[in-house]
Formats: structure tokens, sequence, C-alpha cells
């Protein structure tokens, strides 16, 4: 089974409405992390799919930055337009990015000991 949110391998977490029978495979909703499980809970718990915290919101604007530098880089604005290396490659500048950003916020704000 695929994991529900990204629908990469599933590794054994899963998530089911506690009022339905968790016997049933259909009534699991199945994840491949516990990033994806949280979604999941987040998303049965208040009905929205992503509520992402302040530092997540910081790392995405840079990755929209980067990504719109990457589409002024190679002229294109229009994504139907772009090679399937130029997408790939934008994909990874904003995926790059946002992880980057978001090691780089921890970092900054480590526990002090």
């Amino acid at each position: 089974m695929a994991c529900a949110v990204c629908l990469r391998d599933h590794c054994g977490l899963g998530f089911y409405e506690p009022s339905k029978d968790p016997f049933k495979s259909k009534n699991v909703q199945q994840a491949c992390s516990m990033a994806c499980l949280d979604i999941i809970h987040n998303y049965w718990r208040t009905g929205e799919v992503l509520n992402p915290t302040h530092y997540e919101k910081e790392a995405l604007a840079a990755a929209g930055d980067t990504g719109g530098a990457y589409l002024e880089s190679i002229q294109k604005t229009d994504l139907a337009q772009m090679s399937q290396d130029e997408w790939w490659m934008f994909l990874l500048t904003i995926f790059d990015t946002t992880t980057s950003e978001l090691r780089r916020l921890a970092d900054e704000n480590a526990v002090p000991f």
C-alpha cells in the first residue's frame, strides 16, 4: 500500500478514526513517515491538509524566491512550456531550498545546551 499523503511506500505507520474498526483495511490511512502521519492526523482533527509552522512558512517563502529566480533564468513562466529537465530542476530548486532553509532555521534556533 502507498502512503495516503505522498504515495511513497508506507512503512507500517497508520492512522484510523477511533470511532471505526481498525481491523478493516479501508479504515486505516497508511503513512511513510511521522511527518505524513502528522498530516493525516491534523486533517482528521482540523480538516486542514497543512498547518505550516512559522519556520515552514519562512522556508517556503525562500523556496518561492529561488523557484522564481530559476524561472527567470530560463526565461519561462508557463510551466506547461518547460522541458522535463527544466521541470525537474525547478522542483529540485524548490525542494533543496525548502529543506536547506529549514535546517538553517533549526540551527539558528537550536537549544543552547
